[in-house]
């Protein structure tokens, strides 16, 4: 149960999952080194400010996110959206070619 009353999808207890796929695909690739802004949201109203982070996540349903990628490091470029829906389960690792051109 998302902790947010507005909240479409899980993110805060589900980011800390997030992070380690993505920390596991830095190191697959020996990027691990690199810091890299994500963020997530649980809906589109984007209080944790996905949009402005390299890669942010919004959530769009029970355990559904869209991608969006390209913001910069210092906040002050907005990213765009990449992949609509993409589902805990397995989504980020084949997503991650594009995690990791960022």
């Amino acid at each position: 149960m998302p902790t947010c009353g507005l909240a479409l999808a899980e993110a805060q207890r589900y980011l800390p999952t997030l992070l380690g796929k993505v920390e596991g695909l830095l190191d697959k690739y020996e990027l691990g080194e690199e810091q890299i802004i994500i963020r997530m949201t649980g809906c589109p109203n984007g209080c944790g400010r996905p949009y402005a982070a390299e890669i942010g996540f919004v959530g769009t349903a029970p355990g559904h996110y869209n991608m969006h990628l390209c913001g910069d490091h210092e906040g002050t470029r907005l990213n765009r959206i990449y992949k609509e829906n993409l589902g805990r389960d397995g989504d980020t690792e084949r997503a991650g070619p594009a995690v990791l051109a960022v």
